[in-house]
């Protein structure tokens, strides 16, 4: 799947002693595939007052010669930010005058909504999916239509998972748009990531004869009604969350399909991360409550918790009820 497109796109690109910049907080397989292809992830950050856009000066900072890509993950997880095409285009202009390629987790792609904060959507929404202002651009359209010759080679992972909804399918794609200069062709990218292939774990023949149809024949109305259903998850938690006493969500949800929240935290140092305080919440939100969320210190972010808001409503509430009743009783 997805996984395995940015396995073939690190290991293509990384060599011993290089590093990637990857972003923080972000899905820890970016660390594992890293340490595989014996290379420094080297983390910066993103802003959570500012709808976890990815901090320019850390960016500029943590650059240096050994540097060998730029990982951008839109839209995000755990963050569900989904960025506008303006800050895209910083991130390219940055990459294009670092030299370095733009490695895109964008598995996500497409699942953006507009959050109502407070209020019903329109009927607009309704028909829409609450798309509005948040529709999704991949990073190499916006390279193309805004950079032209000066862009960066953007190598683009996604999969059949999430919008599609076929977890365990494994189908995923890696596509590589070159620069004007065709780095990558002369690098052997091509070449290199095509012999990676080989050596992968391919989907069953069922599957590979049926994604062609999946991708050709789902109907658009089947996409609207996903990502109204990612927006109605989306408004209810964040609402719900600002109703628990000590949560709060620094940015509203604008794309895939979770929360992530800060939890009350007491500015203890301590020698493990497992010991840390959003590990201590949702332990005890476990056991208390039996409702099972992840903590923020798995994604590089302690004092954080990721919840999953694409579930049923009425599991939503249930969970929320105990979420609520767990926040005042402790």
């Amino acid at each position: 799947g997805c996984s395995q497109a940015l396995q073939f796109a690190l290991t293509a690109l990384a060599k011993d002693g290089s590093n990637v910049l990857v972003p923080n907080p972000a899905f820890p397989l970016y660390n594992t595939i890293c340490e595989f292809v014996n290379a420094e992830a080297r983390p910066y950050k993103l802003l959570s007052d500012r709808g976890w856009q990815s901090c320019l000066e850390d960016l500029e900072a943590k650059c240096d010669q050994d540097t060998c890509c730029l990982l951008v993950c839109n839209p995000g997880n755990p963050t569900s930010h989904s960025y506008s095409p303006d800050h895209i285009e910083e991130l390219l202009r940055f990459a294009y005058r670092r030299g370095i390629p733009v490695v895109a987790d964008e598995v996500y792609a497409h699942m953006t909504y507009q959050v109502q904060v407070g209020g019903a959507g329109s009927s607009a929404d309704e028909e829409n999916g609450g798309a509005g202002d948040g529709d999704f651009q991949y990073m190499a359209e916006i390279a193309h239509s805004r950079l032209g010759s000066q862009r960066p080679p953007v190598l683009s992972c996604s999969a059949l998972s999430k919008r599609f909804l076929v977890p365990g399918w494994r189908t995923g794609w890696l596509a590589l748009y070159d620069d004007a200069g065709e780095s990558l062709e002369k690098a052997g990218l091509y070449t290199g990531i095509a012999a990676l292939c080989q050596i992968g774990m391919t989907p069953t023949s069922l599957i590979q004869a049926a994604a062609p149809v999946v991708l050709e024949k789902t109907p658009e109305s089947y996409h609207r009604k996903l990502n109204l259903t990612m927006k109605k998850g989306a408004e209810y938690c964040l609402e719900r969350c600002n109703r628990c006493p000590g949560l709060q969500c620094l940015s509203v949800p604008k794309g895939a399909m979770y929360l992530f929240f800060q939890v009350p935290t007491s500015n203890k140092e301590v020698a493990d991360a497992m010991d840390s305080d959003d590990v201590k919440w949702c332990r005890e939100l476990l056991e208390q409550q039996n409702v099972f969320t992840l903590p923020g210190v798995l994604f590089g972010s302690p004092g954080f918790v990721r919840i999953v808001s694409a579930a049923p409503m009425s599991v939503l509430e249930e969970a929320w009820n105990r979420i609520e009743d767990f926040c005042k009783g402790n």
